[in-house]
C-alpha cells in the first residue's frame, strides 16, 4: 500500500502545524477518528498497488509529514479489521508495505467460499509473517467448495493412522471467530468433521474458538463459544 501510506517524500515535519502542537495523547484519537473504519476495511488491487475500497477513513493523512506518518501508521494496521478483496490485493500490499507495518496487523477477515480467495490468502500472510491475534472466517453458504477452502487455512490433515496430526496457525493468534458454520448450505456431518479440526487447531495451539451470527457482530467482538 505504498502509495497510500508509503513514507518516501515526505516533509520532515509541518512545524506551523496546529495539530503537532497538541498534547501526543490527543493527537492519538485524532488519528483513531481519521485512519479507523467502524467495520470492515476492504484492500483491493489498484492498477500498480494495493489499495482501499471506498471507505470512511481517510490515508491521506499519512501523507502529510514523517512526523505525523511514524505517530499514526500503525494504528491504521492494527486496529482496523483487514479484508482482501482478492489474493492479489493481498499480495500487493505484502510486496509493497513496510514489513514492520505488515507485522503491525491483528485482524483480518478470510471470506471462504465459491470464487473467494482465503484459503489462497491465508498462507500468504503467514508467509509474511503478519502479526495476526484474530481470524475471522466467514463461510459462505450454499456453496460446494467451502470445505476444501476451510481445510486450506486451518491445514489440518490426517496421518496415517487416521489420526489428525498438529495443525499450523499463525505464531500469536488469540481468536478465531467463525460465520456461517449455522448455515443451511453446510451438512451435518462436514459440520462435524469441521469442528473437529476447528478444536484440534485450538487445543494444539491455545487459541479461543468463537461463531458470530454476522461479520458486524464478529468485528465488534459479539461472539459465543465454538466447541
Amino acid at each position: 500500500m505504498a502509495n497510500e501510506f508509503g513514507d518516501a517524500d515526505l516533509p520532515e515535519v509541518a512545524i506551523k502545524s496546529p495539530l503537532l502542537r497538541l498534547p501526543g495523547e490527543l493527537r492519538m484519537e485524532i488519528y483513531r477518528y481519521i485512519l479507523t473504519a467502524p467495520e470492515v476495511l476492504t484492500v483491493q488491487r489498484g492498477p500498480k498497488l494495493a489499495k482501499l475500497k471506498d471507505s470512511t477513513i481517510n490515508p491521506r493523512l499519512l501523507r502529510t509529514c514523517r512526523q505525523i506518518h511514524k505517530e499514526s501508521v500503525f494504528i491504521l494496521y492494527r486496529e482496523n479489521v483487514l479484508q482482501f478483496e482478492n489474493t492479489s490485493a493481498a499480495l500487493g500490499m505484502c510486496m509493497t508495505a513496510n514489513r514492520l507495518h505488515l507485522a503491525a496487523i491483528e485482524s483480518v477477515v478470510l471470506p471462504i467460499g465459491y470464487s473467494t480467495h482465503g484459503h489462497r490468502i491465508a498462507p500468504l500472510l503467514r508467509h509474511y509473517d503478519i502479526g495476526l491475534r484474530l481470524m475471522i472466517l466467514h463461510i459462505g453458504c450454499g456453496v460446494s467448495v467451502w470445505y476444501e477452502a476451510l481445510m486450506g487455512i486451518i491445514n489440518v490433515s490426517s496421518n496415517q493412522t487416521g489420526q489428525l496430526e498438529r495443525p499450523y496457525v499463525f505464531e500469536g493468534l488469540q481468536d478465531i471467530v467463525v460465520i456461517g458454520l449455522e448455515g443451511e448450505g453446510v451438512q451435518q456431518l462436514i459440520k462435524e468433521e469441521i469442528l473437529e479440526r476447528l478444536n484440534a487447531m485450538r487445543r494444539a495451539n491455545n487459541v479461543r474458538l468463537h461463531q458470530a451470527g454476522s461479520l458486524q457482530q464478529a468485528v465488534k467482538g459479539v461472539w459465543k463459544g465454538l466447541e
